[in-house]
């Protein structure tokens, strides 16, 4: 047949697809079927001229580790930012790092492993309150000394989440829906019948926090907001009204504070899970499927997740770590997308996240405090990509991809797109799958410090997905994949 420029049919086709998207395992279990984000965050570049957009998959920022406490469970951490130092609890002891030397300033501290809670509170000078769910301290950040809460009327047992507004400490008690408030000014003097009940729904408080100027009190099944109203006797809060919410939380320990916001795993009284985020009075969900199904299978250990709020790379981020599956969910602000990040052990395999607590410092840059057993304090470094030296395996799997239609086709070249390593090489790892993710082809390197990064002679399919690993400690920054293929007739 005579070679033609304009054929009846052209089978060959070149086709290009993101990266980004949103996580979509089909169950709470199945981590290694469907869209997968690992170790990674969407970056979204906008056009100030033309309003274009364009995204990219980031690698996250790697763990520095910058000391060892003795060997304990870590329970919990806050920055203070008058002495610019990090105030932390590991197993029985309290201690302060001031970014080069570490000190022990109380021991003895009570409820261990439980988690504790850090505020700070603001009078006629600074200090910060720790509280461990039976005994309260007010620790002095410039002598770094803390003083036991020892009035008879300081309410035990509580739930270890302070609260300081407008002078006063706030604290609920245990198994009830009662929030005690501190003398004004005084965090260590207590009055007999200084509290407000949080009654409008009949839970009881299981966690306290703070949004602008309104104490917010978390219970199961509600979410009510109390300001200063200023009263001369009693309690100086008062409800307000409107504002109440009809979610409340079966996981305390994931409500977090921001800047803005107060974001928690929540449940309504028609049932299931789900993060939400309530900004101002305005709740939004925010957990998409694969979230969700993955709440649901933590089963009761729900209880035990545990979350907070970091800022890295220009973004900010609720990390959320689910105790029974071991996985740790990173939702992002700005592009509204979630992730997940995981750490490496030293034989290799993928681990719970090592940060177990954070806090932001004004170094720009946030401390963490992990892991579970021996506790160490870690910096989120941008100079880094490894977590303690171990290689952080950012992982991407992508969707199913047809192409349009189910017929059988061949495809010749696959090739990713992106950036180039600051300096010297580095590489990623290339696999497909034609078999809904049972099985998968032998990896193939793909190195990126090319003008075409690729492989050739993938193979015929009808459906395909392709899962990428980077491990070196390198920067790295995806925009999407091209590939070639030759569609055949059925």
């Amino acid at each position: 047949m005579a070679f033609s420029k304009t054929p009846t049919q052209d089978t060959y086709d070149t086709k290009r697809f993101p990266l980004v998207g949103m996580p979509q395992q089909r169950s709470g279990t199945a981590s290694s079927k469907d869209q997968r984000f690992l170790n990674c965050f969407t970056e979204q570049i906008l056009s100030r001229v033309t309003e274009a957009k364009k995204y990219y998959l980031k690698k996250r920022d790697g763990l520095k580790r910058v000391n060892s406490p003795a060997a304990g469970v870590a329970r919990g951490c806050i920055y203070e930012d008058t002495t610019n130092q990090m105030y932390f609890v590991v197993g029985t002891t309290l201690y302060a790092y001031n970014g080069v030397s570490l000190t022990s300033i109380q021991t003895g501290i009570a409820d261990s492993p439980n988690a504790v809670g850090f505020t700070i509170h603001l009078t006629t000078s600074v200090s910060v309150i720790l509280l461990t769910g039976s005994t309260g301290w007010v620790i002095n950040p410039v002598a770094n000394t803390a003083t036991q809460i020892t009035d008879a009327d300081f309410p035990t047992p509580h739930l270890p989440f302070p609260v300081s507004m407008d002078g006063y400490l706030f604290v609920a008690k245990a198994a009830t829906a009662d929030v005690y408030n501190s003398d004004l000014d005084n965090a260590l003097a207590w009055t007999p019948g200084n509290f407000i009940t949080a009654e409008m729904y009949p839970d009881n408080i299981v966690c306290l926090t703070k949004n602008n100027n309104y104490v917010v009190v978390v219970g199961s099944g509600s979410v009510e907001f109390f300001y200063d109203l200023g009263n001369a006797t009693g309690s100086p809060l008062q409800r307000n009204e409107s504002a109440v919410q009809q979610f409340g939380t079966p996981a305390p320990l994931t409500v977090v504070q921001t800047e803005k916001e107060v974001m928690m795993v929540g449940t309504t009284q028609n049932g299931g899970r789900s993060v939400w985020v309530i900004d101002g009075f305005k709740p939004e969900e925010v957990s998409t499927e694969a979230v969700i199904n993955s709440l649901n299978d933590e089963g009761d250990q729900l209880s035990l997740a545990n979350a907070y709020c970091i800022r890295s790379s220009g973004h900010k981020f609720y990390v959320l770590r689910l105790a029974s599956s071991g996985r740790t969910w990173v939702y992002d602000f700005e592009s509204k997308l979630w992730s997940e990040w995981s750490s490496t052990d030293g034989s290799g395999n993928q681990v719970v996240f090592v940060g177990k607590f954070a806090c932001d410092s004004n170094k720009g840059f946030p401390y963490m405090l992990g892991n579970e057993s021996n506790a160490a304090i870690y910096l989120l470094d941008d100079q880094t990509y490894q977590d303690d030296g171990r290689s952080i395996k950012t992982q991407v799997t992508t969707l199913k991809l047809d192409f349009d239609n189910m017929n059988r086709k061949d495809m010749s070249r696959a090739s990713v797109y992106g950036d180039w390593p600051l300096s010297g090489d580095s590489s990623l790892t290339l696999e497909w799958t034609d078999d809904d993710y049972r099985t998968w082809s032998n990896p193939r390197t793909i190195q990126l410090s090319t003008y075409l990064p690729v492989t050739r002679r993938l193979g015929k399919f009808r459906r395909r997905a392709f899962r990428l690993t980077h491990t070196d400690n390198t920067p790295m920054r995806l925009e999407g994949m091209e590939v070639n293929i030759n569609n055949g007739a059925s």
